[in-house]
């Protein structure tokens, strides 16, 4: 089986301004200052996948920043979307140019899938059943490839209440569809 290295980028809680502070940290510095660390030491990434709460305005500018932090990596980047995200939006600016925003994809032998736990104007996540239809589709679409599946919310608890009360509500019904898939080798969340 190749060895694909993986670079996971989640919760930067980027502003369209630079200069705005969230609880009194430079979230445009911070992440910076994070994404520099991780790809000084070590190969460079095959992708880079980001788990979601990239901008936590909403706004342009933030997905902006994101682009412009990681476009220039020369890796494909996968996006997807979080509680403080704006799917619609993420889809416009984030699917173009090295940039795709959920979905299916493959990298040397494995295969990715993206998904949305968004629900809009809550904090927990939820995968529409639509979603859970994509999910298992793309898994035969797949077929025998060892799968790292990718969302925000996590599907099962962390171990912290105030967390764990804010994952993914239907985590049952995902685990589910990967019971009856043994090619899922991994899923990695963000929202942690």
């Amino acid at each position: 089986m190749q060895t694909v290295q993986l670079l996971q980028v989640t919760d930067p809680h980027l502003f369209g301004s630079p200069s705005r502070q969230l609880y009194g940290v430079d979230t445009s510095e911070s992440f910076r200052l994070v994404l520099a660390a991780a790809l000084q030491d070590g190969p460079p990434p095959d992708a880079i996948v980001v788990t979601g709460d990239v901008g936590d305005d909403c706004s342009a500018g933030a997905y902006g920043q994101l682009r412009r932090a990681l476009g220039h990596c020369g890796a494909p980047v996968y996006v997807l979307p979080g509680n403080h995200d704006d799917p619609d939006l993420m889809a416009t600016l984030l699917a173009d140019q090295g940039f795709q925003y959920c979905g299916r994809a493959r990298l040397g032998g494995w295969g990715l899938v993206m998904l949305d736990t968004h629900v809009p104007g809550e904090a927990h996540g939820r995968l529409a059943d639509i979603e859970l239809q994509r999910l298992a589709s793309d898994l035969r679409a797949l077929g025998d490839a060892p799968v790292l599946v990718c969302l925000h919310h996590p599907p099962v608890p962390v171990g912290s209440p105030w967390l764990d009360g804010l994952g993914l509500e239907n985590g049952a019904a995902f685990l589910e569809v990967l019971d009856r898939n043994p090619q899922v080798r991994g899923v990695i969340a963000g929202h942690v």
